[in-house]
């Protein structure tokens, strides 16, 4: 576990260049690129650190929305850690890269400029984030030819001003082998789409992800497959439909449904 939880930070070639960059640190000719090594490790942490708080605002501005705050996903691959904090789960996954933040509505009231509140809540607590420690610290951008020594604060402020660029681009992304959209494509669908789309109801799939965690596939098989003809939804149907029946012994069809899936 303290190995996993070790790598989940960083993976092996990012400790190799902070080995690098203490070794050159000891050279009076070196020194000067060590300290561009450490100011990129401190951009990398700061990266990570601006993922947490973007995702934590995901659920924050869902919750002044009125919305349920149900979990956040943090990395991809297999998952190393777990827990539970006020109800919401915390998934850490192996390879941390990026995250995901659910939270689900129960009332359909005013759900655009709900949703939109939600969607918002990454990126501006990011730039929040900026703003207060601009205030307080500054801000050198030439921290990152390592002419000012290590600053880890404009590394702080550098990384999160990246996150709010790259979440408001609008583009999909693949998280956990699902193409989800970006926050700033989410809020170009939610500003044009259709209101039947965006007041659609999907609390029940929040229900049927906790049957598959807690092995009742026979409760989440029903809620997936009312998704199969649904445009948005159909390969996460399909995906965990062939989940399920993997879990049950319907190997044969598991095997034929993710095999179009695959396609």
């Amino acid at each position: 576990m303290i190995k996993k939880s070790i790598f989940f930070l960083f993976p092996k070639y990012q400790y190799i260049i902070l080995c690098i960059g203490v070794f050159m640190s000891f050279s009076v000719s070196l020194k000067p690129l060590s300290i561009i090594i450490f100011n990129y490790i401190a951009i990398l942490f700061c990266l990570k650190i601006g993922v947490v708080l973007h995702e934590l605002g995901h659920l924050l501005f869902a919750k002044l929305a009125g919305g349920n705050p149900k979990r956040i996903i943090l990395g991809q691959g297999h998952e190393i850690y777990r827990f539970e904090v006020s109800n919401i789960k915390i998934i850490l996954n192996q390879n941390f890269k990026g995250g995901l933040a659910f939270s689900n509505f129960n009332s359909m009231k005013q759900i655009r400029l709900r949703r939109l509140v939600n969607v918002l809540g990454g990126p501006l607590t990011n730039l929040i984030l900026v703003i207060i420690v601009y205030n307080i610290c500054g801000f050198d951008f030439r921290f990152i030819l390592g002419l000012n020594g290590i600053n880890f604060f404009s590394a702080l402020i550098f990384a999160n001003v990246l996150l709010v660029v790259i979440s408001l681009l609008p583009y999909y992304v693949t998280q956990l082998g699902v193409k989800l959209p970006s926050d700033g494509l989410s809020m170009l669908k939610l500003i044009f789409s259709k209101e039947k789309n965006i007041s659609f109801n999907r609390n029940d799939l929040f229900e049927a992800y906790e049957f598959i965690e807690a092995k009742q596939y026979n409760k989440g098989l029903p809620i997936y497959e009312k998704y199969i003809d649904d445009k948005d939804m159909e390969i996460v149907a399909k995906m965990n439909i062939g989940l399920i029946y993997s879990k049950i012994n319907r190997v044969e069809e598991a095997y034929s449904i993710m095999r179009l899936y695959c396609q």
